[in-house]
Parts: C-alpha cells; sequence; structure tokens
C-alpha cells in the first residue's frame, strides 16, 4: 500500500477490521520513504495482523524494515 505519513492509521485499521471480521491473518507491505512523486513522506507500517485482529510485528517507517512472523 502507498499512504502518506499522515495518513498512516487507514491501512492499519483496515488490517485490523479486515483480520478480526474475517477471522483470517492479514499481512501488508507498506511504501517507506519518499516515492519522488508527490509523496515526501510515505507512513510505511507494514504488518502482520492475527485472525483476532491483534498486531503481531509492524515494521517502522524507515526505508528497508523487514518483518516476519511464523504464521503456526
Amino acid at each position: 500500500v502507498l499512504e502518506s505519513a499522515d495518513d498512516a492509521a487507514v491501512p492499519d485499521e483496515r488490517a485490523r477490521r479486515v483480520a478480526a471480521e474475517h477471522g483470517v491473518w492479514v499481512a501488508t507491505a507498506s511504501f517507506a520513504g519518499s516515492t519522488g512523486g508527490g509523496y515526501a513522506r510515505a507512513a510505511g507500517g507494514s504488518g502482520i495482523w492475527s485472525p483476532a485482529g491483534e498486531p503481531v510485528v509492524r515494521a517502522g517507517t524507515g526505508v528497508g524494515e523487514v518483518v516476519a512472523a511464523d504464521l503456526r
């Protein structure tokens, strides 16, 4: 996803809601840094949410941050 830093809560809330409403794991990859095409600061914050809607792991806003989780 690509969201401005000012709207960082949008993909976070969407992932939480989808996971909880449907009882599924949700993973998002969110662009961080500057796109050079209109987003001076993208939100970052890639993450994985449990079927209960809880964040399991979250990346920060830094370029190149990677997260992983064991979904067993």
